[in-house]
């Protein structure tokens, strides 16, 4: 009997502090911590990078320097647009005009030999010119040195006040903003679309284009081989 009401005082002492704990969870204001599982990770190791012989990696850069030397023979062939410069081309109607525009007036061979002597003479004036001019300038630049050499071994100072520059040489002077200041209260009217013509280089990407032409002439030479070897099948039936 005692242990039966040792048992009993037990029992009754359990079931007072678990309902105590469930009454102090309730209670609880703390984050509910549940089980987490992370995702599976099926990512797999790295290969290894296999060691290539240095003679397989030489023979393949030569490879490549030689089929980008073989491009750049055939690019260099080949002219590049130029840009071109609207102020110098004529427009549409000026080239379609060119033939009524064209002069038919026939010159007699006199008038062709005058007009040559006239152009030889005129030449010949202007170079004789022009040696002239040099050798005037070359004379006061001599004479202007052998004037500053004499001043030196006069005076010191009088040199320096000589080679000085002249401000006054050129007397210039501009006042005023050195930009266009902004409108006031401009106002836009409608939409204005910008008509600007734009060029594009046609083989910016230099690799590409390398690339590009190389393909063509394997392709070239894959259909003339092809083109070769059906003439022998045909001469062979």
């Amino acid at each position: 009997m005692a242990l039966v009401q040792v048992g009993k005082v037990c029992l009754t002492s359990l079931f007072q502090s678990l309902s105590l704990r469930q009454n102090q969870c309730l209670l609880s204001t703390s984050a509910v911590m549940n089980v987490k599982l992370t995702p599976p990770s099926l990512g797999m190791p790295t290969k290894r990078k296999k060691k290539q012989d240095p003679m397989v990696l030489r023979n393949k850069l030569l490879r490549r320097r030689k089929k980008l030397e073989k491009a750049m023979k055939k690019m260099s062939k080949k002219k590049r647009i130029i840009k071109p410069c609207l102020e110098i081309v004529p427009s549409q109607q000026l080239i379609q005009e060119a033939e009524s525009r064209t002069r038919t007036v026939q010159i007699s061979e006199e008038i062709q030999d005058e007009r040559s002597e006239a152009a030889k003479n005129w030449s010949r004036f202007c170079k004789k010119r022009h040696v002239a001019e040099l050798k005037q300038i070359d004379t006061v630049i001599v004479k202007q040195m052998a004037a500053l050499e004499a001043l030196r071994e006069e005076s010191q100072e009088l040199y320096k006040m000589a080679i000085a520059p002249d401000a006054t040489l050129l007397p210039f002077k501009a006042v005023g903003p050195a930009e266009t200041p902004a409108i006031s209260d401009f106002f836009q009217d409608g939409e204005y679309a910008d008509t600007t013509r734009q060029y594009a280089i046609q083989y910016a990407d230099i690799e590409a284009f390398m690339k590009e032409l190389l393909a063509a002439d394997h392709r070239k030479k894959v259909e003339a081989k092809r083109k070769k070897n059906e003439a022998q099948d045909d001469d062979d039936d």
